[in-house]
């Protein structure tokens, strides 16, 4: 699901716009297709997987998700403000 969420930041434009705690409720994975679609009604609330702080990155990554908006590789999700940091850590 995750690397299908950059796949479509790719595809669809109004995407980009969107980090990943709002792009479930715009869109709706297809588990049968491995892809997302947009959602062509109603609204659902999404939510990520709870993740505890002595897991390192992986937390620092699910942090970064609920700010970084359309990321289409994992590199991209480390820039902000237009700077690139070495880690999910770090940025």
């Amino acid at each position: 699901m995750f690397t299908s969420w950059m796949q479509v930041n790719q595809i669809y434009t109004n995407a980009k716009d969107l980090s990943y705690t709002q792009f479930v409720s715009k869109f709706t994975y297809i588990a049968k297709k491995r892809c997302w679609k947009p959602r062509k009604q109603g609204y659902t609330i999404g939510r990520l997987n709870w993740v505890p702080p002595s897991t390192g990155e992986l937390y620092f990554l699910r942090m970064m998700l609920s700010i970084s908006k359309g990321p289409i590789t994992y590199e991209e999700i480390c820039i902000i403000n237009g700077i690139q940091y070495p880690s999910f850590r770090e940025a």
